[in-house]
């Protein structure tokens, strides 16, 4: 039997502390229970994707009031063990570190991402990381408030570029997958 498609949206939250840092969750629930995460989950019945993402960033951590920028699709055949899974993915910059668990989050809180890149992960999660930081070094003004310095700019490029470093070295080639633009 075919199984119907489902959609999520996942988000990543970046803080510029004394290194590039990531919200990250510990998920309470099945699959993955008790492994690190992104905030995300799924879009309700007339929610749009970027909707999902405010509301599921707020229940499972408590922030709200962040500028999301749309990074892009993960759809590929297994990347949920509880069938077809599309997410949508947003990334957004954070002025301060304060989270609090909610939901089905066990855990949420900033950790820098030297930290993070040998971690193991919910879903595609790490993929998802990759793009992000891709995304960053190459552009981080897409993510940054407008009336950012440039200097915070260039600072954020070179962490994103230090940390894609560690997420690429820590992932074989073969496992490596970019989400397409949405």
């Amino acid at each position: 039997m075919l199984r119907a498609m489902r959609f999520t949206a996942d988000i990543l939250v970046f803080f510029m502390g004394e290194e590039l840092e990531l919200l990250t969750i510990t998920r309470k629930n099945p699959p993955f229970r008790g492994s690190l995460a992104l905030p995300g989950g799924f879009v309700e019945r007339g929610e749009v994707a970027i909707d999902a993402a405010r509301r599921e960033l707020e229940e499972e951590t408590g922030v709200t009031d962040l500028n999301l920028v749309s990074l892009g699709v993960w759809d590929a055949a297994g990347r949920d063990p509880r069938g077809p899974v599309s997410t949508t993915a947003f990334l957004a910059m954070a002025e301060h570190r304060n989270c609090e668990a909610g939901d089905d989050a066990q855990t949420a809180h900033f950790e820098p991402l030297s930290k993070l890149a040998e971690a193991s992960w919910s879903f595609d999660h790490k993929d998802i990381v990759t793009a992000a930081l891709r995304r960053c070094a190459g552009a981080p003004q897409e993510i940054l408030p407008t009336a950012t310095a440039t200097k915070t700019t260039e600072l954020l490029q070179r962490w994103a570029l230090r940390a894609l470093e560690q997420f690429t070295a820590a992932t074989p080639a073969a496992e490596q997958r970019e989400g397409r633009d949405s």
